[in-house]
């Protein structure tokens, strides 16, 4: 049974996970003494390329883990790569992307603040992937008091395709998903006919108000109907990237003749496309919209005295997180022991 994680205001976390397949777009390492990054691309169709994210700051400690003795032991980072006990591996990122001699993966555990320099070091522009790992959705306040919602792909686990992807195969199958448990708020029609799903993600330390994108007017309906604002309830869909076209700044002295198109510049507007949500997962009784608000509250309060801290089920539209066709099948099942 899968261990209940409670955050610093005594709410159960909402968590969220991401499967993608394609081909890599190479990025950019980061380092720092506190912290390294790493973020590249996953091309998973022609025009799609959501871009993920590896890293963590170095820490005191690391942790191994044993299945047969489910225990684990903590190792001070100075000592991570040398610490050698039968039966203990490391808690870390489940990487494959190399091959040997036979062409199978070697698989290895690396841990999340050396995976950035591995992963910059060994993947290979255009080398097909297959990448799962976490949702992360979180706030920060911008110098002039501006609010700046993010939403990172964070990776667990990254492993080379057994054959390459190819876009234009017959037998091609986008493998793009990922499913989040929401506290659901409400549902808004925009202009466009389209809808924005509006939510609150747990965290560990934050609670945050987030919109994902539907298209299907029928699950909108659905969703308004049966569900109440503070209820839990599994969503589903795919991730999209589009390209934004931002318009050049026109306050300063204005364009004689047409505008300097080289003053237009592009940038990408990540996409949280529901397409289906699990009813059979609703939960009326853990939240409720008073206590996510006062909660917010309370937190907020916090920020300024001390600073920034197996068988198919029933679905609700349509499955994007469907294990036949858009989930990574592993045969270690157990990744995740905390």
């Amino acid at each position: 049974m899968a261990k209940v994680k409670i955050g610093t205001h005594g709410l159960k976390q909402t968590e969220g996970l991401f499967e993608l397949a394609g081909l890599v777009v190479l990025g950019d390492l980061k380092e720092s003494s506190e912290k390294t990054e790493y973020k590249f691309g996953v091309k998973t169709n022609e025009t799609n390329t959501p871009y993920v994210k590896s890293g963590k700051k170095a820490q005191q400690s690391v942790y191994f883990y044993s299945k047969d003795a489910k225990e684990s032991k903590k190792v001070s980072f100075a000592d991570r790569n040398s610490f050698s006990q039968e039966g203990f591996q490391k808690i870390g990122n489940n990487i494959g992307i190399n091959k040997d001699s036979e062409g199978n993966n070697v698989k290895e555990i690396i841990f999340e603040y050396d995976t950035p320099k591995y992963l910059d070091s060994n993947l290979k522009e255009n080398q097909s992937v297959f990448v799962r790992g976490y949702l992360n959705f979180y706030s920060f306040m911008k110098d002039d008091g501006e609010k700046v919602n993010m939403k990172d792909l964070i990776v667990k686990d990254i492993y080379a395709s057994s054959k390459p992807i190819k876009f234009d195969s017959d037998d091609f199958v986008e493998k793009n998903a990922f499913v989040q448990k929401i506290v659901y708020d409400n549902v808004e029609k925009n202009e466009d006919g389209t809808f924005e799903l509006f939510a609150y993600i747990v965290n560990y330390n934050s609670i945050e108000r987030v919109a994902f994108k539907i298209e299907d007017s029928n699950l909108a309906k659905i969703l308004k109907k049966n569900l109440k604002a503070g209820n839990a309830i599994d969503v589903s869909g795919i991730i999209k990237n589009e390209l934004v076209q931002v318009e050049a700044d026109k306050s300063d002295k204005g364009v004689w003749g047409e505008e300097n198109p080289l003053k237009r510049t592009t940038s990408t507007k990540r996409t949280f496309l529901v397409r289906g949500a699990m009813p059979d997962t609703i939960d009326i009784e853990t939240y409720s919209i008073d206590v996510i608000k006062e909660k917010i509250k309370e937190l907020n309060s916090a920020k300024e005295s001390f600073g920034q801290t197996k068988k198919d089920k029933e679905v609700w539209g349509e499955n994007s997180f469907d294990n036949k066709k858009n989930v990574i099948e592993d045969e270690e099942d157990d990744l995740f022991p905390f």
